[in-house]
């Protein structure tokens, strides 16, 4: 509610003004005037009033208009500020990138001169001739890593045909290959690795499928074909040395658990070479004396384990062997996987030599493609010199 008597500590001038911007509230002019009049015992016509107030207003008015005006003159000061402040930070920048490029051109300018003073000081000078080093004095082991012949199988696809007049011709390949290598490298001796899964087996109903050969012919077709191998091998080298350890293609029965410890056709067809060859007197073959399936010996001062490979992994075949026995190999070799690689398991080399009969009917249902292939390491005094994938194809 409008209060038309003086407030306190309101000035005369304060008074009217509210008197007056109440106008609308109280009346006419005329009432105005009344009400002011007999509060401040004035005696002033209502145009005294209404003139002031009008003249205030445009004055109000005026000034209202001036503080926008500045206000947006300010704000615009206030952009241009902000511009020139990020222009100086581009400047700064660009100065900075500036003196970073002299920086570096200049390294650049002190490190050539560096290079040219230090360079210059070379004079042409002749160097004193070692000679030639004869290698002849120099020989070598071999190690060659038969595994999976997969014998009395039979394959036919795109990639592979696989019978046993092709594993007679594989096998002749790869023995020339070794000759050829054992020349090269003056090879001394061979420790020939049987990696296992030397039949096919029965193991799988698709095996049963694929074979034409019962077990027992399995076992004599890879018992013949290995012996020649062995022959050949012992018209290269002063000594050969059989070592074999039995794939899980060689079981007698198909279940893991129908069969005995130690159970596996692989050892039929080792007890055959081993009594076709032994006529020859330079070869020898050893019995695996830590386990069945597990393999060792040395060879130039280095330590080997052979297993399969269907009881171990690449990565973790190190660890396990060595916590087994106690004694860390600096070589291991596996099949089972039916292609050549190599893992370094810290300073421990698995090589894992792939297989005799190439793609068949599994590799083709899971898309696979592998070339029949196997390996052979040539060893010195330093450990293994080389590795050679053989491609029997």
């Amino acid at each position: 509610m409008l209060e038309l008597h003086k407030l306190a500590k309101e000035t005369d001038n304060e008074y009217i003004y509210r008197i007056c911007a109440a106008k609308d509230q109280i009346g006419t002019w005329d009432d105005v005037a009344d009400v002011i009049n007999k509060e401040l015992g004035q005696d002033k016509d209502e145009c005294v009033y209404r003139k002031n107030w009008k003249a205030f207003s445009m004055l109000a008015h005026a000034s209202e208009t001036n503080l926008s005006d500045a206000q947006q003159i300010l704000g615009e000061i206030k952009e241009q500020r902000r511009e020139l402040e990020k222009e100086k930070v581009k400047l700064r920048d660009e100065r900075n990138e500036v003196s970073r490029l002299m920086r570096v051109q200049a390294r650049g300018e002190s490190m050539r001169e560096l290079i040219e003073r230090r360079f210059s000081a070379y004079k042409p000078e002749t160097f004193e001739h070692i000679g030639v080093v004869s290698t002849e004095a120099l020989t070598t082991d071999l190690i060659v890593h038969l595994t999976d012949l997969h014998a009395g199988v039979k394959i036919e696809n795109l990639y592979n045909s696989f019978d046993q007049q092709v594993l007679r011709a594989r096998l002749k390949r790869y023995a020339e290959k070794v000759y050829v290598i054992q020349k090269r490298h003056n090879g001394q001796n061979c420790f020939l690795v049987l990696g296992g899964d030397l039949v096919n087996g029965e193991i799988h109903l698709n095996n049963r499928l694929e074979n034409n050969e019962n077990v027992v012919d399995q076992v004599i077709s890879a018992g013949e074909a290995v012996s020649w191998f062995v022959a050949e091998l012992s018209r290269m080298f002063e000594r050969v040395y059989i070592y074999s350890v039995p794939g899980n293609h060689s079981r007698v029965f198909p279940a893991k658990e129908d069969n005995q410890h130690g159970e596996y056709l692989d050892k039929l067809v080792t007890y055959i070479v081993g009594a076709r060859c032994a006529a020859l007197g330079n070869v020898e073959t050893y019995q695996n004396t830590i386990d069945e399936t597990i393999a060792d010996f040395m060879v130039r001062g280095r330590l080997v384990y052979a297993v399969h490979g269907d009881k171990d992994t690449p990565g973790s075949v190190v660890q396990t062997l060595t916590m087994m026995t106690g004694d860390k190999p600096d070589i291991v070799l596996m099949g089972h996987r039916h292609t050549n690689a190599l893992t370094t398991v810290y300073d421990t080399k698995v090589y894992e030599s792939g297989c005799v009969d190439g793609a068949d009917n599994y590799c083709m249902d899971k898309r696979l493609r592998n070339k029949p292939e196997q390996n052979v390491l040539v060893v010195n005094a330093y450990g293994v010199d080389c590795c050679y994938d053989i491609t029997l194809d």
